[in-house]
């Protein structure tokens, strides 16, 4: 099957929906497509963002009209590509409201928590599969001049010396709606990433640990750079790496 035909089918495999040949049908696609499985770990995301904002209803007239419409959609007998067109049609208008309840949350909500909520997704994001980095060299002098081309700023890239952590490489994700650079970190088969941009605060900080969604990370700023070092190591591990990145000792 093609991807255009599985995403209005992935909010329905969310909520255990389908039947067990559809839901085979596109289980066996999410095994080989990456975009498919970055479009439900967003679905997946989304949604942990509208249940922490606040409850919004929605006009009582849309609700009726989108009830009767996925009923027709049943009582006509259609097969289960039509369910999930219909299916694909009442979650394009509940997204629609979802995005007015995350806009009326983002408009009072601080923005540290959009940072860490951002930073979380991205670094479960590089996780989902295929290649975490978009330049794979260990060598600062390459990937420095790299991330500079592409973002107006020169994060400082150390080489860790402490034996057990490895330097991948680099890519460019994006952290409240701007492009940020991410350097990328092994320690045995824990992937670590490091997102650095530029901020206002102007006072340098220590680094602040915190446990969020089942990963660990540590946040400080310093010469007007934000940093989030974010894995699933335990926090003391994690701990080794953030000195050796800050510092470079």
């Amino acid at each position: 099957m093609k991807c255009d035909e599985i995403h209005p089918a992935l909010a329905a495999l969310f909520d255990d929906e389908l039947q067990p040949a559809d839901r085979k049908l596109v289980e066996g696609h999410l095994e080989t497509c990456v975009q498919c499985r970055y479009k439900l770990a967003e679905l997946s995301s989304l949604r942990r963002i509208l249940r922490g904002g606040p409850t919004l209803r929605a006009p009582e007239a849309l609700a009726k009209a989108v009830i009767s419409d996925l009923q027709a959609q049943r009582h006509a007998g259609r097969g289960f590509r039509h369910h999930w067109a219909a299916a694909a049609m009442a979650c394009t208008v509940l997204l629609a409201i979802g995005s007015l309840a995350l806009w009326s949350w983002r408009s009072y909500d601080d923005a540290g928590r959009l940072e860490r909520h951002d930073v979380i997704s991205a670094h479960a994001r590089s996780l989902l599969g295929g290649s975490p980095i978009a330049i794979a060299s260990s060598d600062r002098h390459v990937v420095k001049p790299w991330l500079t081309a592409r973002v107006p700023y020169a994060p400082a890239v150390r080489e860790p010396a402490v034996e057990g952590f490895e330097f991948l490489g680099a890519r460019i994700d994006v952290i409240t709606d701007r492009p940020v650079a991410t350097l990328v970190y092994k320690r045995r088969q824990h992937l670590i990433n490091l997102f650095v941009w530029p901020t206002r605060e102007k006072a340098t900080t220590a680094a602040q640990y915190a446990d969020e969604r089942g990963y660990g990370m540590y946040r400080w700023v310093a010469k007007g750079l934000v940093y989030y070092l974010v894995s699933d190591l335990d926090a003391a591990e994690l701990r080794t790496l953030q000195v050796q990145v800050c510092c470079g000792k």
